[in-house]
């Protein structure tokens, strides 16, 4: 291996203990996220996927989002693969009402392998609706 790949492994785990050494939290609170993950492959380059995640807060006491997501993946080449889903999230407001959203995201990814290093790529167009907008929660 390379000096110089010694070295900028080193740099990257000093800055890494760093930076987690010396960042704080706004808030001193336990929360959860559970997740779950179904999918389902109909061919080496196609598959379905459905996901399913609830964010808790207030030491575990509240749900804070209530997330469903599916979609479909299409796997280009070895590094390569294109996704569309839909995403539905119930969330909850600072005034304790839930909101619900609507997300649809297109999303190409590729990875590249350089020296021993993997470099994960994502190009992400998305848009996002609330589905109640004709009361104002944002303020």
């Amino acid at each position: 291996m390379s000096r110089y790949i010694i070295m900028i492994k080193r740099l990257v785990f000093i800055l890494f203990v760093f930076c987690t050494s010396v960042s704080f939290g706004q808030v001193n609170d336990a929360g959860l996220w559970t997740d779950i993950v179904i999918e389902k492959r109909f061919s080496q380059a196609f598959s379905l996927e459905y996901s399913h995640s609830s964010r808790f807060n207030e030491n575990i006491t509240e749900l804070g989002s209530f997330i469903n997501e599916i979609g479909i993946k299409y796997r280009l080449n070895k590094n390569s693969r294109v996704s569309v889903f839909y995403r539905s999230n119930i969330k909850k407001q600072l005034n304790n009402m839930y909101i619900p959203y609507n997300r649809f995201y297109f999303e190409y990814s590729h990875r590249l392998e350089i020296w021993e290093l993997g470099l994960d790529l994502r190009l992400r167009f998305q848009t996002q609706h609330r589905t109640i907008d004709f009361l104002d929660f944002d303020a």
